[in-house]
C-alpha cells in the first residue's frame, strides 16, 4: 500500500495544529506559590477539585501544579506539627499562572483538652 505525499502532508498539518493549539489552551496552565515562616521545606501541598495532585514545597517554601486544565481547585498544605493561614485556598484557574500563598507556623495543629469553668 503506497501512501501518496498529499496524504503525509496532511497529516503533518494536522499534527503541527494540534500540537499549537494544545500548547495555546489549557494544558500550560499553572499554580504555584511560596509558604513563608517555620519550617517551609518538605510541606505537602494537596490539589483537588477538576484534578487530584500533591507536592512538596522546596527548601525556599515554593511549590507549583503545572500542566492543569482551567478549572476549580483547592490547595490544602499540611505537615504535622503545623499551623497554616489560610487552612486552604480556592481557585479558579483560568489563565496562564495562579499565584496562591500560605503562611505557617510551627505549633499545635489542633487544640486538646479539658475545658474547666471560671470562678
Amino acid at each position: 500500500m503506497k501512501i501518496s505525499v498529499r496524504v503525509l502532508i496532511i497529516v503533518a498539518l494536522l499534527c503541527g495544529a494540534f500540537v499549537i493549539l494544545c500548547g495555546l489552551s489549557s494544558c500550560k496552565n499553572s499554580i504555584s506559590g511560596t509558604v513563608k515562616d517555620d519550617g517551609v521545606q518538605d510541606m505537602v501541598m494537596e490539589l483537588s477539585g477538576h484534578a487530584s495532585l500533591s507536592t512538596k514545597t522546596s527548601v525556599n517554601g515554593k511549590y507549583s501544579f503545572k500542566s492543569l486544565e482551567k478549572g476549580s481547585y483547592t490547595i490544602t498544605p499540611g505537615k504535622e506539627g503545623y499551623l497554616f493561614f489560610p487552612k486552604s485556598r480556592d481557585v479558579q484557574v483560568d489563565r496562564d499562572m495562579v499565584e496562591m500563598n500560605f503562611a505557617s507556623s510551627a505549633g499545635m495543629d489542633s487544640l486538646s483538652g479539658t475545658s474547666i469553668k471560671p470562678f
